[in-house]
């Protein structure tokens, strides 16, 4: 059984420049499922509304979900079934290669990776086991 956790550090852009962090997201792979918990902080007080979770998948990006942000932080936490497929979006683990959030206004928070774990500007924290059972 292959079990990969990784973890990425998002950041948060205004007008496609880095302000600051961002949050944080955590995929983990076990089995057939694939869990995502993604945390945002760091944006205005003022900031409360519902934006939508977008997946990045070589040259797309597709909704997984939506995310409620209320005063400037927000959570989101999703379990699938079928790695190959997440959440309907077409989008396969193997291919996953960032997660953006728009807010709206040239804001947006997000990260970026290579569909193969990283490179040297942008890596992933990541732990790989195989149990042979």
């Amino acid at each position: 059984m292959l079990y990969e956790k990784k973890v990425k550090y998002l950041d948060y852009f205004e007008g496609g420049k880095r302000v600051r962090g961002g949050g944080f997201v955590k995929l983990e792979a076990r089995g057939g499922t694939l869990r995502v918990e993604l945390s945002v902080t760091g944006l205005h007080h003022t900031d409360t509304f519902v934006r939508d979770v977008m997946l990045c998948g070589r040259g797309r990006e597709e909704a997984c979900g939506k995310i409620e942000i209320c005063a400037g932080r927000g959570q989101y936490r999703q379990q699938w079934r079928n790695p190959e497929n997440i959440g309907g979006t077409g989008i396969g683990y193997e291919e996953l290669c960032g997660i953006r959030i728009s807010l709206g206004g040239g804001r947006e928070v997000s990260g970026r990776w290579q569909a193969d774990g990283g490179t040297a500007t942008e890596k992933w924290t990541t732990h790989n086991e195989t149990d042979a059972s």
